[in-house]
Parts: structure tokens; C-alpha cells; sequence
């Protein structure tokens, strides 16, 4: 049940997008105007997939433009507005292609045209980024190890398998560090305790002194403000 409410959770901004956009296109101020809907799309997509890292839940996973990731003149772009900019202009091409669809090309032909020149202005912006950076002179190596205890979600907050889930990772890490790993990723939630006021977090510094590691994990934790 929790999943099927996650999932209909994150349904909900699609149809808000669908139900948004034809309230906006059909209002008294835009009603009569010829292909309004590609104007719209992009922008109240992008607002509600931010929306949704922070209402009514976190839910910031399935961001549409992290599909083009393996695409990666396409996605340098990010680095000036974000995967938000990524998502906006697929959202654009996807709404301009489906009302040439609907109204024909030729009634289109403006945002066709937009798009084309959206398109390539991306990516010879992605062409030249990834080639400006492949200049950087790069020296050594580093080693990652990436660290998965594959616990289970019923073991994870059980008072009996707290210390044993720890010492796991750490195991796993212990082996991955002997293997030459440098820099060492567990899961964005791999501890199952409040780090910054938990003792056993401890155990964490010692492993990275006595190794020579980096360590990159998740734990949750919490502030304590006045008022």
C-alpha cells in the first residue's frame, strides 16, 4: 500500500501538469491565441517537477531531463540552469512536435523553427564545454570503491542490527580499501542512526584514519534551534 500511495503520489504532479496546462490555454486572457501550449509546457513542468523535492513530499528521483545523461553534449547545459534546464527543453520539443501533430506543420513552423535552433544551440554548447574541459590537464588516479550491504528495509532501524549493519559496511570497506579504493561511496542512507549525535559515528573516523580513505555516505540527522 505504501507503494501504490508513493506512486499515485508522484502521478499527481503529472496530472496537474495536463489539467494545468489546459486551464492556462484555455483562460479568458490566452483563449483564441493560435499554439499557446508550447509556451506554457515547458515552464509549468519545470516548476512542478521542482515542486517535487520539497511538496508534499521529497520526491526528487525520475527527474525527466536525467534521461539524456547518456547523451552528454546534451546535458552540459545543466551547469547553467540545472537538470530543470534539460527537462524545459525536452518538455518544449516534446509539446512544439505534438501540436505540429495536431495543427500541421506549417501552423507550426515558428516553434519548429525554435526548436531546430534550440536544439543546436545546446548542443555546440555541449560540444564546446566537453571539449574545453578534455584541455584540463589531469594527474593520477583515483581509486572508488562503491559499497552496497544490501539490508534489508525491515533490518534497517531494528535495535538488534544497528551495530551489525554498521560493521558490515565497514567490513565491505576494509576489503575494498585493501583492494586500492581511495575514495569509498556507501548508500545515501546507509547508517541506520543520527550521526552528528550518535557515539558509534566514531567508528567512522577511525576507519578513514587508519586506512587513508575518503568515506561519502548518508546517515539522517537533525539540528536543535531555539524558538
Amino acid at each position: 500500500l505504501v507503494v501504490f500511495a508513493m506512486a499515485g503520489g508522484c502521478a499527481c504532479f503529472m496530472a496537474a501538469f495536463a489539467a494545468g496546462l489546459e486551464a492556462l490555454a484555455g483562460s479568458r486572457a490566452l483563449a483564441g491565441r493560435a499554439l499557446v501550449r508550447p509556451a506554457l509546457a515547458a515552464p509549468l513542468w519545470v516548476v512542478l517537477e521542482w515542486s517535487r523535492t520539497f511538496f508534499p513530499a521529497a520526491f526528487p528521483w525520475a527527474v525527466l531531463g536525467y534521461t539524456q545523461q547518456p547523451v552528454l553534449p546534451l546535458v552540459q547545459s545543466a551547469d547553467l540552469g540545472g537538470v530543470w534546464l534539460v527537462s524545459g527543453l525536452l518538455v518544449f520539443t516534446a509539446s512544439v512536435l505534438a501540436e505540429a501533430l495536431a495543427e500541421g506543420p506549417r501552423r507550426a513552423r515558428a516553434w519548429l523553427v525554435a526548436v531546430v535552433l534550440l536544439f543546436l544551440v545546446n548542443a555546440g554548447y555541449g560540444a564546446w564545454r566537453l571539449d574545453s574541459l578534455s584541455r584540463f590537464d589531469v594527474e593520477g588516479e583515483l581509486e572508488v570503491g562503491l559499497v552496497q550491504g544490501n539490508v534489508a528495509q525491515g533490518h534497517k532501524w531494528d535495535d538488534d542490527w544497528q551495530d551489525r549493519i554498521l560493521e558490515r559496511y565497514l567490513d565491505l570497506s576494509r576489503r575494498s580499501a585493501g583492494d586500492g579504493a581511495r575514495l569509498l561511496a556507501w548508500p545515501e542512507s546507509a547508517l541506520p542512526f543520527f550521526i552528528r549525535v550518535d557515539s558509534r559515528a566514531a567508528a567512522l573516523h577511525e576507519f578513514t584514519g587508519s586506512t587513508g580513505t575518503w568515506l561519502l555516505t548518508g546517515a539522517p540527522g537533525y539540528e536543535s534551534r531555539d524558538g
